[in-house]
């Protein structure tokens, strides 16, 4: 793999290929304990599709959740990451792709073997991986994505010799170069809400640092991804752990959790819906401003 990266490099030549060296020069001076550690990769599977009926008369409460605006997903201790997967796991990461699953399967190079292992993610499956150790730390996007030195320590190793890191891969639809209201329409938000259920069912009751989902290249609404996971999240019981990255979209999430707090899933999803029989009227308005109106 690593010898297709610096075949292939993105921009930042140098950075990728500084991390690839560093990972052969670790493997020689500790093979005894690479060699000992596992790797697990669960595909999990929603049997049945969830429809706006089921999803309007949930009677989960909606669980609380933290706002952290500067740190990056994969730094929050004793969380799992959230990967924002390309339907193929990976995405463009041997060739010149620098987003955030990019960043990622650098930064934890073992992660490129599910490349090899994982099949394409349809529509109501979402991926787990245990045990694959951050190595590396990057700083930038895209063009500006650049090796940020090796990490000095690694997540201990649990009783089943996986190392104690989690990655959830669910992959958003991409709406680049679609009309922005088409993201609200019944269909693109059931798909997206089913898609972080299904993930965030895979790891329930764990704590979880996900962000603006979807909303990069792939031109997602950093406010109804929001709301989107929230939902999906309460209904897993999964706590979460968002990170903004000060969007300033997003500076009024504490309000909702004040607002809605005690409100349950179907309640919230109720108004979501709302939400889109307004834009049919009025046009797009912003979601999160909405709710807090309505």
């Amino acid at each position: 793999f690593f010898f297709l990266m610096i075949r292939r490099p993105p921009r930042s030549t140098q950075s990728r290929s500084s991390a690839a060296s560093d990972v052969y020069k670790r493997q020689i001076q500790n093979i005894a304990t690479f060699s000992k550690e596992l790797i697990t990769i669960t595909r999990n599977v929603l049997e049945e599709h969830m429809d706006s009926s089921a999803w309007r008369t949930s009677t989960e409460k909606m669980v609380p959740f933290r706002v952290d605006e500067d740190a990056n997903i994969e730094d929050v201790p004793e969380h799992v990451i959230t990967d924002f997967a390309n339907r193929y796991l990976g995405g463009g990461v041997l060739r010149t792709g620098g987003v955030q699953e990019e960043i990622l399967f650098c930064c934890a190079p073992e992660l490129l073997a599910t490349m090899c292992l994982a099949e394409m993610m349809l529509l109501n499956e979402a991926i787990v991986i245990r045990g694959a150790s951050l190595l590396y730390s990057a700083k930038g996007y895209a063009t500006s994505l650049h090796f940020d030195g090796a990490r000095t320590t690694r997540a201990p190793l649990d009783p089943t010799d996986h190392r104690n890191t989690t990655i959830l891969a669910i992959d958003a639809t991409n709406f680049k170069g679609r009309d922005t209201e088409d993201q609200f329409t019944e269909a693109n938000t059931l798909r997206e809400l089913n898609k972080a259920y299904v993930g965030f069912r895979s790891v329930a009751l764990s704590k979880v640092s996900t962000g603006r989902w979807g909303c990069g290249v792939y031109y997602g609404d950093s406010e109804l991804k929001f709301l989107l996971q929230w939902l999906a999240a309460s209904k897993a019981s999964t706590s979460l752990t968002f990170c903004t990255k000060k969007d300033a979209r997003l500076s009024k999430v504490d309000t909702l959790l004040s607002r809605f707090g005690a409100a349950t899933v179907g309640e919230v999803y109720q108004r979501i819906e709302a939400h889109r029989l307004a834009i049919e009227k009025e046009g797009l308005v912003p979601p999160i401003d909405f709710l807090l109106r309505n």
